[in-house]
């Protein structure tokens, strides 16, 4: 008796600190330092990650229970597992078209200690990036149906997270209110210090991570309201939270706006349903307004706007890009490469692509950065290195299971979280970051016990009897 309390609680210590790593992931105000001295992202989540990881392997070596791997074909993870397989196709079919031969080294700016030279090289870094595909999934989505496995955990989980959130959205406001008068007192990071201006940004990172950070918080916050009280959001919450990212004048974000209602309208196609596809016209038609909104009361978008009328004129006649597209190039040199290669008739890397860290190499191999140059934006990555069949299946890797934990509720319900899913891969497509893992994760083991409650209110008769119905 005495072991298995004490083993209860040792699970409980590490399923507290995974929330907090969880928690603190996305918040890229507390960057320690940066990855070109350490070859990852160094942060508070990333530390705590370690020590999950840690009493994890303490408890199976200690405990010497029976390993559990999920099956990879489960309805919950087949989609993501079929995409990861293609990735490794697409990796084969790169390696034979030339697609990871760099032409330049990196310099050494790129990697200021021996650990990052050897992670961001280019033998190492394709490899390095099958390993975060797998890491993330496994970490953020898997997990939690170990760690999270309780009422219990689900209420920690959400009682912290939405300190934390609140805090930031504070901060966040009061940093912007005073960044109006020049007087901004959070910076982008903790390891260097660089002040955004009159962006909201709050503990995120940069305005473009607060953009995502915020659309995951309504989609949590929203869930978190679910779970507890079984309604929708309030319109206050809704309120603040949209106002933050409107305030975060992020270009990258409009486009994920964007993103989002193309798979929304897709997606609302396929139910052939007259209210579901009025609903999501109406939300589309909120969503454009938001985008036209954001370009007229930012004059940093309007700028590269009027750059991006000429940037294809200069590419084609072999001419540098305008000064103000440089920042954006890494986005912009794999889709070039990619249009070039469709006018030669090479469809195959339009259908499956050409590998995890392909992107990189190309925008070197274009634009002579001489770095590990990612591109920001996810859908060019994906499309990129994994083909227009694989941003299908990891699309699907978050739709499919939202569909099905929702099936059996409200069609009120099942469209709320739908949209509110599909919301976040389009601002991922748009600006790569964790937090639709996350919230996959989360939704998962809070969807899976809140079915089986319903279910039990469902069999359960007043008197104690168990209906067959």
């Amino acid at each position: 008796m005495e072991a298995t309390v004490a083993k209860h609680r040792e699970h409980t210590l590490i399923g507290k600190v995974y929330v907090w790593s969880i928690i603190f992931e996305p918040l890229l105000f507390f960057l320690l330092a940066s990855n070109s001295s350490t070859g990852i992202t160094p942060n508070p989540g990333r530390i705590l990650q370690f020590l999950v990881w840690a009493g994890l392997l303490t408890s199976w070596t200690v405990s010497r229970d029976r390993l559990r791997v999920p099956n990879p074909t489960a309805p919950m993870y087949a989609n993501y597992s079929m995409y990861f397989l293609l990735t490794v196709i697409a990796g084969g079919i790169g390696i034979a078209m030339g697609s990871f031969d760099l032409h330049d080294r990196y310099s050494a700016e790129n990697a200021s200690s021996a650990i990052a030279a050897f992670i961001r090289s280019p033998a190492v870094r394709p490899l390095f990036e099958y390993f975060i595909t797998i890491y993330y999934f496994v970490y953020f989505v898997i997990l939690p149906r170990y760690l999270l496995n309780s009422d219990a955990a689900i209420r920690y989980f959400f009682r912290n997270f939405t300190l934390v959130f609140v805090i930031g959205l504070i901060l966040g406001t009061l940093d912007l209110a005073a960044a109006g008068v020049g007087m901004g007192f959070i910076p982008r990071h903790l390891a260097d210090g660089v002040m955004v201006g009159f962006r909201f940004h709050g503990l995120a990172g940069e305005p473009r991570d607060a953009f995502v950070y915020l659309m995951f918080g309504l989609a949590m916050m929203t869930l978190r309201e679910y779970w507890a009280r079984g309604r929708s959001l309030g319109q206050l919450w809704t309120i603040c939270i949209l106002f933050a990212v409107l305030m975060t004048q992020s270009a990258s974000g409009l486009f994920g706006l964007l993103f989002a209602g193309i798979l929304i309208i897709a997606f609302s196609i396929r139910t052939l349903s007259p209210r579901t596809l009025a609903l999501a016209g109406v939300l589309v038609i909120l969503l454009i307004a938001a985008v036209i909104g954001g370009v007229y009361f930012s004059p940093r978008i309007q700028t590269y706007l009027k750059a991006f009328n000429v940037l294809f004129d200069r590419l084609n006649r072999g001419g540098p890009p305008p000064a103000v597209m440089i920042g954006q190039m890494s986005n912009i040199y794999p889709m070039w490469d990619l249009w070039q290669k469709l006018r030669e008739g090479n469809f195959i890397q339009l259908l499956l692509g050409s590998g995890l860290g392909s992107s990189s190499v190309t925008t070197n191999n274009l634009g002579g950065f001489r770095e590990l140059a990612n591109p920001h934006t996810q859908i060019v990555r994906v499309l990129y290195e994994s083909g227009v069949i694989g941003l299908y299946f990891f699309v699907m890797s978050f739709a499919a299971p939202v569909r099905k934990l929702t099936e059996h509720l409200t069609p009120d319900v099942r469209r709320r979280f739908l949209f509110l899913i599909l919301m976040l891969v389009g601002v991922f497509l748009s600006h790569r970051s964790s937090v639709p893992f996350i919230y996959l994760g989360v939704f998962i083991v809070v969807m899976q016990r809140k079915n089986a409650q319903i279910m039990e209110q469902r069999v359960t008769v007043p008197n104690g009897a168990v209906s067959v119905a």
